[in-house]
């Protein structure tokens, strides 16, 4: 009879375990994805900046060619 009870322990513990790493699982899936978000939003940003900049130095530029100095 004890047997059959450690059993009994042993396999709920067993399903106990399944739940648990499969939690982990979806969190890793989720961080993963949170990752792949972030990579996003700062290349966009990291282009804009660059696209500003550019912009930024073509009109100093242009400001430059048509203002000779004196």
């Amino acid at each position: 009879m004890e047997s059959q009870a450690a059993i009994g322990k042993l396999t709920a513990s067993t399903d106990s375990l399944k739940d648990q790493v499969k939690e982990q699982g979806l969190k890793l899936e989720g961080i993963g994805k949170d990752v792949h978000a972030a990579k996003v939003v700062v290349s966009v940003v990291g282009g804009l900046i660059a696209l500003f900049g550019a912009l930024i130095a073509w009109l100093v530029n242009t400001y430059i060619s048509t203002h000779p100095t004196k």
